[in-house]
């Protein structure tokens, strides 16, 4: 999970890595409106991250790392696997 203060790009897109895996990768606003009038976050763990860009591989991409680590403004928050 990667992080910007920046929430202008709301779309989501799906490549193959150089190596030819299938890449999902998504920008995903933190706060969800919800029903009772009040934001839930969709990492309440970073309350103060406003966008948040998601991906997803099959295996680690180092080269996908390295790429998003040179953004300037964009910070990787975690590693999950499944």
């Amino acid at each position: 999970m990667w992080s910007s203060p920046s929430t202008k790009v709301t779309t989501g897109a799906s490549t193959t890595s150089p190596r030819g895996a299938y890449v999902r990768i998504e920008i995903q606003p933190n706060a969800i409106p919800d029903d009772d009038g009040q934001d839930d976050l969709y990492a309440p763990e970073h309350p103060a991250v406003r966008a948040l860009l998601l991906t997803n591989t099959p295996t680690p991409e180092p080269t996908l790392h390295t790429r998003l680590g040179a953004i300037q403004g964009l910070v990787h928050l975690s590693h999950e696997s499944c």
